[in-house]
């Protein structure tokens, strides 16, 4: 099974209307400095797995978290909430031999807080960028 970022980049990649390249405004667990405008997404903490009752299956509790960075906040608005439309409630796929069971948003888009209580969107405007996270949670488990 892949990590979660690299079945979600295939997703977000596969959506047209996003227009989501990988390794151009699209990345995984790392932000380049340029360009200015792009998409990264991150593993972050998941909850325990579950078991089935035959205890055969595992049932993955993961999550990841998605910041968007633009150099005008309606771009990076309306990017996240396209990200939301297209991932919230996708459900009974399989990407990359496993089974998604449901995605869902746990919050978001939100902008991110800067140093010395300046907001992101405040102190960005100086340096020419906003950022805005979305947040997900995720049931999958491996294909048979």
């Amino acid at each position: 099974m892949n990590s979660i970022c690299e079945d979600i980049k295939d997703m977000l990649e596969d959506e047209e209307v996003l227009n989501l390249t990988f390794a151009t405004n699209l990345f995984i667990m790392q932000s380049p400095a340029v360009p200015l405008d792009i998409v990264t997404i991150y593993d972050t903490s998941a909850g325990n797995p579950d078991m089935t009752l035959n205890g055969d299956t595992t049932i993955y509790n993961n999550s990841f978290q998605i910041l968007i960075r633009n150099q005008e906040y309606d771009d990076a608005y309306a990017l996240a909430q396209a990200i939301v439309d297209y991932l919230n409630g996708k459900a009974n796929e399989i990407w990359n031999n496993t089974y998604y069971m449901l995605i869902s948003l746990s919050s978001g888009p939100s902008q991110l807080a800067g140093s010395g209580g300046v907001s992101i969107l405040q102190s960005g405007k100086r340096r020419g960028q906003v950022e805005l996270s979305i947040n997900f949670r995720v049931k999958r488990q491996k294909s048979s």
